[in-house]
């Protein structure tokens, strides 16, 4: 505690991006708020994973203790899922040996990490939660569509409770509630099977040519500085390597097609991934026997989960109208830092 607040770091700490959040808590509010990410691919070397959340945490500053949400578990550099907590927990203390962690659980609460862990798995892909309990604090009755880098989050919240039905990522799949979808890594060929030619549609190649940054860089709906990941065929990332690439998924060269034919490509693709995440949301919301919710749209892929309220006729804002600008394309840490601190504070 600093006089009467309180400050901390959260971390959302994924297998291609770790991403961190410092507050100063103060009255119930979040008087200050900075953020901070790293792209790092965890199964290309696990080991330099406590080098950088120090070289995030030193960006930020200093704090009074920190929450932990993950998602790197699931990378298959680890045998199994509990390896993976268990590792990521021994990479953070290492970091800050000093400093009190606490990681949130899959029932909303906080374990002391320089314990031992009894249920590795309670700590295992909890970050969705922590922007959801967040949220739900302005927030009472409204969808939360969270579009990332390679996931998309559609959690449910009523009278200010979150009424997933899912709380393990198989639950959530199984609940339409988690659907492996986003606006960078995934590829084409899991989007769609086909792509229009002319008045055809042509299968696709299985392959790795083409992911969805590419399909959103061809529309201008994401900046060179936005496709944070490697590109499949290690180019570059302007409109033209875009369009290279995914004429490549029917077995073709750039020069086959007109600029106008790949673009018409593109916003198929697009259009398919939108159909798939509107038919989650519709699937979510039934299931509570409500015809419609308003849309809170955060993630890099906010863009998306407007469109996709858009098609529903269902009233969305972007999450930066409740928890500010900083937090949009940061809730899980912002959320785990929030939570945190409330705690520490209120215990």
């Amino acid at each position: 505690m600093r006089g009467n607040a309180c400050v901390t770091v959260g971390w959302d700490i994924g297998g291609v991006s770790t991403k961190a959040a410092r507050l100063v808590y103060h009255q119930r509010r979040i008087k200050t708020l900075q953020t901070a990410d790293q792209y790092f691919e965890i199964w290309k070397g696990k080991e330099r994973l406590p080098s950088v959340l120090r070289t995030l945490s030193k960006a930020l500053g200093p704090a009074d203790a920190m929450a932990v949400t993950m998602t790197a578990e699931l990378s298959d550099v680890f045998p199994t899922k509990t390896h993976g907590v268990r590792y990521v927990v021994r990479c953070v203390r290492k970091a800050f040996p000093d400093l009190p962690i606490y990681g949130l659980d899959v029932d909303g609460g906080f374990l002391d990490l320089r314990r031992p862990l009894k249920d590795p798995l309670s700590l295992a892909a909890t970050n969705w939660l922590a922007t959801a309990m967040l949220l739900a604090r302005s927030r009472p009755n409204c969808l939360l569509v969270d579009i990332g880098s390679t996931t998309t989050d559609i959690i449910p919240i009523l009278e200010g409770r979150i009424v997933a039905r899912g709380r393990s990522d198989t639950d959530r799949l199984l609940a339409g509630e988690l659907i492996y979808t986003g606006v960078l890594r995934t590829p084409v060929s899991a989007i769609t099977a086909v792509l229009p030619l002319g008045h055809a549609r042509c299968p696709v190649a299985s392959e790795y040519f083409a992911i969805s940054a590419d399909v959103y860089r061809i529309l201008g709906r994401l900046e060179p500085h936005d496709y944070s990941c490697s590109t499949p065929d290690g180019r570059g990332k302007s409109q033209a390597a875009a369009r290279r690439r995914l004429v490549r998924m029917v077995c073709a060269d750039a020069k086959d097609f007109s600029e106008r034919e790949v673009i018409g490509m593109a916003r198929f693709v697009h259009e398919t991934q939108r159909a798939q995440i509107v038919e989650a949301m519709r699937r979510v919301v039934r299931w509570h026997r409500r015809r419609t919710l308003p849309v809170i749209a955060t993630g890099l892929g906010s863009f998306l989960a407007r469109d996709c309220a858009r098609t529903l006729g269902w009233p969305v804002e972007n999450i930066a109208v409740s928890l500010g600008r900083g937090a949009s394309h940061h809730t899980p840490p912002v959320g785990a830092a929030y939570l945190l601190a409330e705690w520490l504070t209120e215990r």
